[in-house]
């Protein structure tokens, strides 16, 4: 007993000596052995201070940066359930930091780095991060932290440097204060942001999205108002803000059914003040403790460059830049059979663009066809990697109810572009924004129903699930009819791919949204609810509002779909059986819907009447 209560006092002491005690993983630099620090960037310790994983110059890999005008940089990933990330890794160069299978709680001061360019945390496995004690370094570009639980955003003060900010699926309720005049993309979708106020966005400014939040105060500064309406992609919700929008300010239109508040004047001078309001003693404890950190970190940084053989470094990043290009090589030399002469391509007119790639309008030996490609600055290896997929997946579907992949072409790897069949007639959302249904009435639509059904029919036949069946994915020509496109995320049916959920939520199958497993089932409950597009022309739910008025955000529509208790408008005027069809089809026990051949079938019953 003695024994075992002494070996418990030493655990207790060794993790009270460890300055990682709190966590049972934290990423550290300052914290790896010091018998092995001159040969690693980062380190991963317990509680106890053991080292459970490395990562050295090998682990460098080199990746495009999400900011289109940024060259690619160095990517450092750590690919560990860390809980703390206490420091910055010992890398000497400008470099991208980014987290995969991670549960951070805690990031800490990372201020003294001035070559962190790129942070990246994105599901961070429901853990909720705190950045109490985060400071972020003032050299970051690109921010990135999706799915974190978190509730305000880091220092405003040192956010103004950043080109790149996503902060899509937290818990934040206001943005205000922050000068982001650099930001060319910004995402802050999913959140709960009911106040946006005094946010500095610039002329360069071309993704903005702030969907699925609760917005009842929205005021921007003259500036703000031109760059929001000039940007290319701007995605809003319903905004009404008659109720906080005080004079002299005005309530001006941002689009369709989205309305701001403006300033008369520039607020660009209070956003600074507030981001920088500390008292002289707040000020002088700052720099002090900056000045101290950054002595520390070049001090290690001097060691570390002493320490470890620049020979050796660049051996390894030249070793890392082959292994990395050989990967790309492999994965392209799979399209060789697909391969088309760049040559003969001409991109003439941009059609769309969405959160992962741009659609043209081009010809390929004088044949219109339409140009898929990734966003500018956006093709990492695992992007170029997934496209090749979606590529090879496409070219096994023949079918005149599938859009027709015609081939692929590049250049070099960062500029594949995915060659497909033109549709004149555009995505059938768009079409239904622009019609009622007397312009497009239901001889037509029933016809565009059977050729969805159809195009199901015949990937349930190959064992593909779309996964993410809604309008915008449904393409329309004069000539051709309707057809399905954009496999982005369609897979062939595996174990391992059936129990992940992807597509638009509010396409999704309950099983889906539980991320339960699911089969082909899920595609037939997003007909379904395509239907009740082509009944109402609106997107699903929109009518749909809270006992105070306000519409239904997307995390009260998962949770009552889920539940069963929700279910899409149908309008009064639509075919009894057409209503009948889609309430079968979004049937809660997935066993209780049709399968595809029997919803082709019931359509086509219907045409021969």
């Amino acid at each position: 007993m003695l024994i075992y209560l002494l070996h418990l006092a030493a655990l207790v002491a060794a993790a009270d000596a460890c300055a990682y005690g709190a966590f049972d993983a934290t990423a550290t630099f300052v914290g790896c052995p010091a018998d092995i620090k001159p040969q690693v960037l980062y380190c991963i310790v317990d509680s106890r201070c053991k080292l459970l994983k490395t990562y050295n110059a090998s682990a460098l890999s080199l990746s495009a940066s999400l900011d289109p005008a940024t060259p690619a940089r160095y990517q450092l990933t750590v690919s560990y359930p860390i809980q703390r990330v206490a420091d910055e890794p010992g890398v000497k160069i400008d470099f991208q930091l980014r987290f995969e299978n991670a549960s951070i709680q805690q990031i800490d001061d990372l201020s003294a780095v001035n070559n962190l360019k790129t942070l990246y945390i994105y599901n961070n496995n429901k853990a909720a991060l705190d950045i109490a004690h985060t400071k972020l370094p003032t050299s970051l570009h690109e921010l990135t932290l999706c799915g974190t639980q978190l509730q305000a955003l880091p220092d405003a003060a040192r956010l103004t440097g950043l080109t790149y900010l996503n902060v899509f699926n937290n818990n934040i309720t206001r943005l205000e204060h922050l000068d982001l005049r650099n930001v060319t993309t910004f995402s802050a979708g999913l959140n709960q942001i009911s106040t946006f106020v005094n946010v500095s966005l610039g002329g360069g400014l071309a993704y903005f999205d702030l969907t699925n939040n609760r917005i009842t105060e929205f005021v921007v500064d003259p500036a703000t108002y031109d760059a929001l309406r000039q940007t290319k992609t701007l995605s809003l919700d319903a905004i009404d803000v008659s109720s906080t929008c005080k004079s002299p300010n005005k309530v001006l239109p941002l689009n369709n059914h989205a309305n701001v508040c403006v300033t008369p004047d520039s607020m660009l001078a209070s956003a600074t003040e507030n981001s920088t309001a500390l008292g002289g003693a707040a000020v002088a404890g700052i720099v002090v403790g900056a000045v101290v950190l950054l002595g520390l970190s070049l001090a290690l940084l001097v060691q570390w460059r002493r320490r470890l053989a620049s020979s050796s470094k660049e051996s390894a990043l030249d070793k890392t830049e082959r292994t990395d290009s050989e990967h790309i090589v492999f994965n392209l030399d799979s399209l060789a059979l697909l391969r088309l002469d760049h040559q003969s391509l001409e991109a003439t007119k941009f059609v769309a663009e969405g959160a992962y790639g741009q659609v043209w309008l081009g010809t390929y030996e004088g044949t219109p066809v339409a140009l898929k490609r990734l966003l500018p600055g956006a093709a990492s290896q695992s992007a170029i990697a997934s496209f090749v997929d979606e590529i090879l997946l496409a070219s096994k579907l023949e079918s005149r109810y599938i859009v027709q992949l015609i081939g692929a072409s590049w250049r070099i790897p960062a500029e594949l572009q995915m060659v497909l069949e033109w549709m004149d007639g555009g995505d059938l959302r768009s079409v239904l924004e622009a019609t009622d249904n007397t312009s497009f009435p239901w001889l037509e639509k029933v016809q565009l129903m059977l050729s969805v059904a159809e195009g199901l029919v015949y990937l349930h036949s190959m064992f593909v699930i779309h996964r993410d069946l809604k309008s915008r994915n449904v393409l329309v020509d004069t000539a051709k009819g309707a057809k399905l496109t954009d496999f982005g995320v369609s897979k062939e049916m595996t174990t391992e791919t059936m129990t992940v959920g992807v597509g638009t939520y509010r396409w999704m199958a309950p099983e889906v949204l539980q991320e339960n497993h699911y089969t082909t089932s899920a595609d037939v409950y997003s007909f379904g609810i395509l239907l009740s597009e082509l009944c109402t022309h609106h997107i699903p739910y929109t009518d749909m509002h809270t006992e105070r008025g306000n519409p239904l955000v997307d995390t009260a529509i998962i949770n009552r779909v889920i539940q069963g208790t929700l279910q899409p408008t149908f309008g009064e005027s639509s075919p009894a059986w057409v209503v009948g069809l889609a309430n079968d089809c979004i049937a809660l026990n997935a066993d209780d819907r049709p399968n595809a051949i029997q919803v082709a079938h019931r359509i086509r019953q219907k045409t021969r009447e």
